[in-house]
């Protein structure tokens, strides 16, 4: 017996529909085109998950363009930056407290 392929992605939740239950473990979502496709998780997960990326949506500002201003990269660019600088300076003081250890 040959079943269908199982698929893990994702959906725009601009073309999405309400999810309805269909088992217990399982959902079918709707989308725009009409297409019904079944959905591998509960339908609250479903839920949170499609409220959660409207949200996501409205702070990203859709139909915006420029999805990374300049200045959000510099400032992204100088977290990472300040956060190497204190992960290699906790390094050098583990190793110098191993090295102390070594010497006695």
């Amino acid at each position: 017996m040959c079943q269908a392929p199982l698929i893990h992605g994702y959906v725009d939740v601009s073309y999405m529909g309400e999810p309805e239950e269909d088992d217990d473990k399982n959902c079918r979502v709707t989308l725009s085109n009409g297409v019904e496709i079944q959905v591998f998780s509960r339908r609250m997960s479903v839920i949170s998950s499609l409220h959660m990326g409207k949200k996501l949506l409205g702070l990203l500002g859709h139909g915006k363009t420029e999805l990374y201003p300049e200045g959000a990269l510099v400032s992204s660019g100088r977290i990472i930056e300040n956060f190497m600088y204190r992960v290699t300076r906790q390094l050098n003081n583990i190793e110098s407290l191993l090295n102390k250890g070594i010497d006695q």
